[in-house]
């Protein structure tokens, strides 16, 4: 049974493309294996449009014949000489209602230049989403021709170097003039320096290809787009026809555009950029249906029927992939952004009622936050060790701003919980359950990572344990509690082999794995084998490239997670450089699981993380506030980042739980957690509290980052040094 479609829009419906609504028979549908026969011809579809039946293009027979309309991993491949069309069925009736309210708004340019017309589109739009969806848009810019920029291709490459993630409190014009961008060719060293100056980090990355980039409330465009015929290379075209091209820009300036009008310029990108696309290029084409309308004297009430909403369809020009790619899931002259178009769609008909006819509250919210942002979530966590219910949940709270909390207020003044997190009471196990709550409509969240335990563990327990706190998850629509994803982080039995047992009664989601797990045949505990497992499941590796800053792994609910590296140093069969070292980032905290890392491993996270010019460090300067580590580094491993710190990078205060060695050739388990201090002088003060259920008559309390007298800020003072105070009794 599939999980129900989340309430906002993830980066897991945004990871897989769908053959989409609207097909028709003797189209096309590919998957992403190059395999002759796998491709799918459509020799009917359903009456009510959601299901086709197909056929192997070679003739060969199929087990099963139907295929969902958002079935994973299959996608519409364009005819030879066509290119792909957004069907007026495939749209859902709240977009629908929006157009017309943007056309029945809008009002032709008298000089209906390019950017004279997109104003117009933009503003219509804007003011449709207040009428329609109940979602007010932002103020439009002033002067957008004064913003749109033509340059050399090395201007975009630069430009797509700067992030689109401000610090807290810095605004674009605050930093430079949208004319500034122009400097992204001529002055760049200047230009650059100016925006590091307020603390926004510019990567250094290799050529983009992109056709256009929004940064700095600017668009800049190749030239190779300008003039009004195909460009000359052919991966900056953007339709089938040339002579359709100046449209198509048109288009792209639109996408563009939206982005320059989300919130401070990046929308719903420090979430994911996925889903920030998803909804850039709905409402992009939006003001481009608006636009052509007018052009093809379509008006509103046309667009009330079937067959002006067709006449439309026929006229629009969107941007196409000239050429696709397979592994991609993308097919020669298949729409930009399709993909992601369709996740929202499809949460969009998962609402209430459930045909698309309406936008639900939590995507209402969700589009809120992409033009008006919202307000940094408290960093506040509860680490539970054991099972639930034997002893009172304990909380790692940061304060906000300046103000200050201790350990004693910690334990009296009620937090907010952004991230519940469930650990094993024995060494001989390892997981986390990270639980996020919902809030309002939107449902409770889940992730775990890892899932084993040491051969001579009592397995038993700990299966029952872990499965009465999954039993407390969001049911789905079958009644059974639903677990939104899974990351094996290393691929030893000891992190995998309670998987089958824990999960037998748990509807799972997207499955990712680091290592080669499927090499273990042997029955797990409580029956079943491993690979069985994963297979069941569809489970994917983890890619071996690290998460970009802007662009993490997934989502779920308000964490995000990266992949600080997955099977970076493998050294052998059993060498443990085949682990992932995973981050979750929620509000200000940051969760760093590094596995079994080993040195080699290690070092190479420590480059991209853990000194200042490393591509990733910026996930660990402000807003983040607290980092807290778990793991089995080895001795060489313990030694490096995140475990100690670095010259110059944030400063690690590392407390360590005590724990013991499992066995032979294991290293203990390690927690650790540090104050980031911002630049301040002095880090804030925080607290961890951390019960350990099993153990009840032990509590370990502790301030993070409180200078003891006489030292310098920033100081690492080991465990066996005091930091832990005298063990003191629960209450």
């Amino acid at each position: 049974m599939s999980n129900p479609p989340p309430s906002e829009v993830t980066l897991r419906e945004c990871q897989v493309n769908r053959p989409g609504l609207g097909r028709a028979t003797g189209q096309t549908l590919v998957t992403p294996l190059d395999v002759p026969g796998n491709d799918l011809t459509i020799t009917a579809v359903a009456e009510d449009g959601l299901t086709y039946t197909v056929e192997r293009k070679n003739g060969k027979a199929l087990t099963n014949d139907k295929r969902l309309w958002d079935q994973p991993n299959l996608w519409y491949a364009p005819a030879a000489g066509e290119e792909e069309v957004w069907e007026a069925s495939g749209r859902p009736e709240w977009y629908w209602n929006t157009v017309i309210a943007a056309v029945a708004s809008y009002q032709k340019p008298n000089a209906p230049t390019e950017m004279a017309q997109l104003q117009e589109g933009i503003k219509s739009v804007f003011a449709a989403c207040r009428k329609a969806l109940g979602v007010p848009g932002p103020a439009i810019l002033a002067d957008l021709e004064a913003r749109r920029h033509y340059v050399a291709e090395k201007g975009i490459t630069r430009a797509a170097q700067i992030s689109t993630i401000l610090p807290e409190g810095v605004i674009w014009e605050k930093i430079l003039t949208p004319q500034d961008m122009k400097k992204v060719v001529d002055e760049w060293d200047e230009l650059r320096k100016t925006i590091q100056s307020h603390g926004v980090a510019v990567n250094t990355t290799s050529g983009s290809g992109y056709p256009a980039v929004s940064r700095g409330r600017a668009v800049l465009v190749v030239t190779d787009v300008e003039k009004d015929q195909h460009p000359t290379e052919e991966k900056y075209r953007l339709s089938l026809k040339s002579d359709r091209h100046a449209r198509a820009r048109r288009h792209l300036l639109a996408h563009e555009f939206m982005h320059v009008h989300s919130y401070n310029g990046q929308g719903l990108q420090g979430e994911n950029d996925d889903v920030d696309e998803a909804f850039t290029e709905c409402l992009a084409r939006m003001v481009t249906d608006t636009i052509t309308a007018s052009e093809e004297g379509i008006s509103a009430k046309d667009l009330a029927s079937s067959e002006g909403r067709r006449k439309l369809v026929k006229a629009v020009q969107y941007n196409v992939f000239w050429r696709g790619d397979r592994q991609g899931q993308s097919a020669d002259r298949s729409l930009r952004y399709q993909r992601n178009v369709w996740a929202l769609v499809r949460v969009s008909r998962g609402g209430a009622p459930p045909d698309g006819k309406t936008l639900s509250d939590p995507l209402k919210k969700q589009l809120h936050r992409y033009f008006h942002g919202t307000g940094p979530s408290p960093a506040a966590i509860d680490v539970i060790v054991g099972a639930p219910g034997t002893s009172t949940s304990s909380v790692l709270s940061v304060a906000d701003g300046d103000r200050r909390s201790s350990a004693e207020e910690t334990g009296a003044r009620k937090t907010q919980t952004v991230m519940g997190v469930y650990l094993p009471d024995t060494d001989d196990a390892d997981y986390h359950l990270l639980v996020l709550p919902g809030s309002g409509s939107e449902p409770q969240r889940s992730l775990l990572v890892d899932c084993g335990c040491a051969p001579a563990a009592d397995s038993t327990t700990i299966i029952t344990r872990l499965r009465t706190v999954l039993k407390t998850l969001p049911k789905g629509p079958g009644g059974r509690p639903v677990l939104d994803a899974v990351i094996l982080s290393g691929d030893s039995l000891a992190r995998t082999n309670l998987l089958p047992a824990v999960t037998r009664d748990v509807d799972v989601g997207a499955v990712h794995y680091a290592g080669q797990p499927h090499r273990h045949k042997a029955p797990l505990p409580g029956g079943g084998t491993l690979g069985g497992w994963l297979d069941a499941r569809k489970a994917r590796p983890l890619p071996a490239a690290f998460s970009g800053p802007d662009r993490p792994f997934t989502t779920i609910g308000p964490a995000r997670v990266y992949i600080l590296g997955a099977n970076a140093a493998a050294s052998g069969p059993a060498g443990n450089g085949r682990c992932a070292v995973v981050l979750v980032a929620v509000g200000g905290l940051r969760w760093v699981l590094t596995s079994d890392v080993d040195a080699a491993t290690a070092r190479v996270t420590a480059a991209w993380c853990g000194v200042p010019a490393g591509p990733l460090s910026r996930l660990f300067t402000y807003p983040a506030t607290v980092t807290v580590v778990s793991g089995r580094p080895d001795e060489a491993a313990a030694r490096l980042w995140p475990w100690q710190p670095p010259a110059g990078a944030p400063v690690l205060l590392p407390l360590a739980a005590e724990s013991r060695r499992p066995g032979p050739g294991r290293p203990a388990r390690r927690l650790a957690a540090s104050c980031l201090g911002h630049g301040r002088p002095e880090p804030p003060t925080c607290a961890l509290s951390l019960h350990r259920i099993g153990a009840e008559e032990t509590c370990l309390t502790a301030p993070i980052g409180k200078k003891a007298s006489g030292e310098e800020p920033g100081s690492v003072r080991p465990l066996d040094e005091g930091v832990i105070g005298e063990k003191e009794r629960a209450r």
